[in-house]
């Protein structure tokens, strides 16, 4: 019995599920951290790379991607790998290769959850390509078994406001904004609703709101930074 074998796997697993408390916490730089060291003890772990996956893609790092993809050379035929390789492309801009991987991985009659992260792919990549209906659609069929996803919602949301459905796009936003009122991004996009509709008044009072949490962040960043903590937002 190899017993360091052993000992690794149950500390793989501990950081494991510490990296999953992070994640569900949306902070994406501990849950990073956690899951390459669950990584590091216990190599090619599946469902390590599918969260790590989610965490570059927040934190919109191709590089980070790429180097993920050369770590898990040694089982680069599984779904995990072909979606980061998917998500590669796409920060890319190479949209038509990145569909071209995720329609691979895709059964379309019979969706399962872990299905979800390859659907998100793909309605970003026909976003980019203006095939706004699929997009839609796309997103719709996230939406239905996750209506408490703050990032789907907010995509949404974006997408309507593409399209200059202003008050479409601020319903999505204000649903994303309830489940995560600490996102610069959604409160940025909710004062832009107004904006559009010439609600100048509440269009501002969202804007300074968004500037107040900006302001607290940046102070956080220059007290963790002056420690030499490496801290990253999405």
């Amino acid at each position: 019995m190899d017993v360091d074998k052993i000992l690794n796997k149950k500390e793989a697993k501990l950081a494991f599920e510490k990296g999953v408390e992070f994640l569900n916490k949306k902070d994406f730089k501990n849950a990073e951290v956690q899951f390459l060291e669950s990584l590091t003890l216990v190599p090619n772990r599946t469902s390590v790379i599918y969260n790590l996956i989610q965490i570059y893609y927040r934190l919109k790092d191709a590089r980070k991607l790429e180097i993920l993809v050369d770590l898990c050379k040694d089982i680069k035929n599984t779904k995990e790998v072909k979606l980061a390789i998917a998500y590669k492309e796409y920060f890319n801009k190479n949209y038509k290769e990145s569909i071209k991987i995720g329609e691979s991985l895709i059964n379309y009659s019979s969706l399962k959850e872990d299905d979800d992260q390859i659907l998100f792919l793909l309605a970003l990549n026909y976003k980019f390509l203006e095939k706004n209906l699929k997009t839609l659609n796309i997103y719709r069929k996230i939406l239905f078994r996750n209506r408490n996803d703050d990032a789907i919602l907010e995509n949404i949301g974006y997408f309507f406001l593409e399209q200059g459905k202003a008050k479409k796009a601020y319903y999505y936003f204000k649903k994303a904004y309830n489940i995560n009122p600490n996102e610069n991004n959604i409160l940025w996009n909710m004062s832009m609703c107004h904006f559009k509709i010439a609600d100048l008044q509440n269009g501002f009072k969202l804007f300074e709101k968004r500037w107040d949490i900006s302001s607290a962040e940046d102070r956080k960043s220059t007290r963790l930074n002056s420690s030499h903590t490496d801290i990253s937002r999405m």
